[in-house]
Formats: C-alpha cells, structure tokens, sequence
C-alpha cells in the first residue's frame, strides 16, 4: 500500500505521514497533477513532497511508469511510482481520499470520479539555465554524457519536448 511504502518498492510510500497541503495543475495529456506536502506522524521529522497525478486512462498511467523503467535502465534519474486502482487498491484509496476531503476539495472531486491515479516520489531539481556546477570544468564531461542519456530516451519515447 502506499502508507506503508508500495508493493513495488515505492519511495512515494509514507508510513505514519499526514496529508498537509496540495496543489493542482492541469497538463496537456488532459489529465491532473496535484502536489501534497505530507508532515510526519507526531510532527517529528521532515516534511515530504509527493505528487498525485491523473490522466484520462490507466494505459497513461502504465505508459508513464515504463517510460520511468527505461529511464533506471538509462541511468536517467525518475521518480520511484506506484499506480493505485480504486477497485484493488480500495482500502488504501478510500483513505487517501477521506484525507483530502478538508484540504483540498478538488483533489476528493477528482478521486470521486476517477478510477486510477499515479502517486509518485517527488524529486526537486534544476532547470539547466540556473544549474551552476554542471557546467564547470571538471563536470563537463559527466554533464554531457548523462544530456546523451537523456537525449536517448527521449528519443526512444517520441518525447519531442
């Protein structure tokens, strides 16, 4: 389950972690991304950013987790994900959603309606304009070998972006 880490080994699992904020954004595939704050249990510890997303169809959800399988392989950096399904997943998804009911309504419209959703570690880093050490003398190597990686598997996606 996603409280107790995932089946498959999920880092986007929080035992003992309560919901504290979110926030949604719409994207392009017609689906929702919605960004949690999650506090520990007892308010002792860090805070932990996990992302919840929704697409039109399971399929999406399934794609976007082989696209993250092939990344490991690539050596590319993805975020550790687990798909919950309402119907198997029930126990776990009627929690979550009695959880988002105060803090963020349309998160609960959202499970309401959907069948399926993404929960996904969330991984904070850079953009390639601000990053500083990458492009340093002794990095620059490293840095364009791990840009090939990526370049790869976009191009094994048909990622055009």
């Amino acid at each position: 389950s996603a409280a107790d880490g995932g089946s498959s080994g999920s880092g986007a699992g929080q035992a003992g972690r309560q919901a504290k904020a979110c926030v949604e954004i719409n994207i392009n595939s017609g689906g929702q991304v919605f960004f949690g704050l999650l506090s520990p249990a007892g308010g002792e510890g860090r805070e932990e950013a996990v992302v919840i997303k929704f697409c039109s169809s399971r399929h999406m959800l399934q794609s976007e987790q082989m696209a993250a399988e092939l990344a490991w392989h690539l050596e590319v950096k993805a975020p550790m994900s687990r798909i919950l399904l309402k119907a198997h997943d029930s126990e776990e998804w009627q929690a979550l959603a009695a959880a988002t009911e105060a803090l963020c309504p349309e998160l609960s419209e959202i499970m309401g309606r959907k069948q399926s959703l993404l929960l996904l570690q969330f991984i904070p880093g850079s953009d390639l304009k601000t990053e500083k050490g990458a492009w340093s003398p002794e990095r620059l190597a490293a840095t364009a070998h791990e840009l090939g990686r990526l370049l790869v598997l976009d191009l094994l996606l048909g990622n055009a972006d």
